[in-house]
């Protein structure tokens, strides 16, 4: 990040006009708030930038007239690799994933990141929707593809949970990438991974007062099918609504019914994984609540696709982590003998 600043020494400020003092310190200002870009509280710079360049990149998903806006960070050494790492579901910007950014950096792998549309320095509103993450990774590809110092580069996709429904969804789209590292990502069709949070009873948008967790997931069942089926939002919320109060839910049950419920549920990656032509690696924890490590990890070994490595990482959590990690850790301090897989699985690419 440049920082631009306008001294005026104090001996030569009665000379200058009032209007174009004021220019001066409007300019100081602007430079300075355009430099500095907040972070969440998860997230981190990286270390040792001296051993790296820095880019702004930004492009434009044209569909939806939305600019974003990120940075391409690549090592002063050689190198013949970049990855475009995706976060999951929540608000993250260029800062997120540090540790594992800082990993692929410090192996000669560059690195792209992007503010998330409305987040950051990205325009238009925040929408967590896969579809909408897919659109936006599928342009991210497109432009990096046009970095001159990236052209002879193999390009790939790491993505976090709903970043990693993104990235299989790009790829399957026909997006040119080269390889996928997919990091607790739901595999299994329509919404499955919601049945299993549901049981898990992980936060209060899958419970309903009065409703066990038992009766939500079969309000799920009488959901999804709907959902599946129907094209048009108005007949899935009408049929959702009748089916729902006729097995004794009041009106709790509308957040299931919401666009971005129903668009992850409408989201079946399972071919484009069985079909796939390019390598994949899959890692999750054993202990993750969010995707169920069993169900995913036997679906992706039935397809018998020699191209995808599968491990299942011993007592880690959703975000590949010690389950108990010391209070302040960031969620994004990914394991050690998870960035040790990806990276020697990545160097035989």
């Amino acid at each position: 990040m440049v920082h631009v600043f306008i001294v005026v020494p104090i001996k030569n400020i009665k000379y200058l006009s009032y209007m174009k003092y004021g220019l001066a310190l409007l300019l100081l200002l602007n430079c300075c708030i355009v430099g500095a870009q907040k972070m969440f509280d998860y997230e981190r710079e990286i270390n040792n930038k001296e051993r790296y360049s820095f880019q702004e990149l930004e492009f434009s998903n044209v569909q939806e007239d939305i600019k974003l806006s990120g940075t391409l960070i690549t090592p002063k050494a050689p190198f013949n690799k970049v990855v475009i790492i995706i976060p999951g579901s929540g608000k993250d910007t260029r800062y997120a994933h540090f540790v594992l950014a800082e990993a692929f950096l410090n192996d000669n792998i560059a690195v792209y990141r992007f503010d998330e549309r409305g987040v950051g320095r990205s325009t238009g509103s925040f929408n967590p929707s896969a579809s909408s993450l897919t659109a936006d990774v599928s342009y991210a590809v497109e432009a990096l593809r046009n970095v001159e110092v990236l052209k002879s580069c193999t390009l790939g996709l790491v993505g976090h949970s709903l970043g990693g429904m993104a990235a299989i969804a790009a790829h399957d789209s026909g997006t040119g990438v080269d390889f996928l590292i997919q990091l607790a990502a739901p595999v299994e069709k329509h919404g499955a991974f919601f049945k299993y949070q549901t049981k898990n009873n992980l936060m209060d948008f899958y419970r309903i007062k009065g409703k066990s967790q038992e009766e939500v997931v079969q309000l799920l069942d009488l959901l999804y099918p709907i959902i599946i089926n129907n094209n048009d939002y108005g007949i899935i919320r009408n049929k959702g609504k009748m089916a729902a109060r006729e097995n004794g839910f009041k009106s709790e049950f509308y957040k299931f019914l919401s666009p971005t419920h129903i668009d992850h549920v409408k989201q079946n990656y399972e071919h484009a994984y069985e079909s796939t032509r390019i390598p994949i690696l899959y890692l999750i924890g054993s202990n993750d609540l969010y995707v169920d490590p069993v169900t995913e990890t036997s679906l992706l070994k039935s397809f018998d696709n020699p191209l995808i490595s599968v491990t299942v990482f011993d007592g880690l959590n959703h975000y590949l982590t010690l389950q108990n990690a010391p209070s302040g850790t960031s969620l994004y301090q990914v394991d050690s003998q998870v960035l040790e897989t990806i990276l020697k699985w990545t160097k035989h690419l």
